[in-house]
């Protein structure tokens, strides 16, 4: 029996192996900015504030392209397993 299932699931697993298999700067930065976000004595607040006042527009601009691409991704991730609901 031949098992089909969503392009995306496997372009998700395809995308996980790479992840698990090597460690990329983009993957580093990512890690160092989750353990920042997950520490509450962080400030996100004046950090976010600092940030607007000393960032490019470019670099705020591929900043929010992170921010698009994380939401994209939790959207998937959510949709995923909701398949028989409308």
């Amino acid at each position: 029996m031949l098992l089909v299932l969503p392009l995306h699931f496997w372009y998700n697993r395809l995308l996980e192996y790479k992840m698990r298999k090597q460690q990329s700067k983009e993957t580093k930065f990512a890690e160092m900015i989750t353990n920042f976000i997950n520490d509450l004595r962080f400030d996100l607040e004046f950090t976010g504030r600092y940030l607007g006042m000393t960032l490019s527009n470019l670099a705020y601009r591929r900043l929010v392209i992170i921010l698009e691409a994380m939401k994209h991704e939790r959207e998937e991730n959510k949709n995923e397993y909701n398949y028989d609901r409308e």
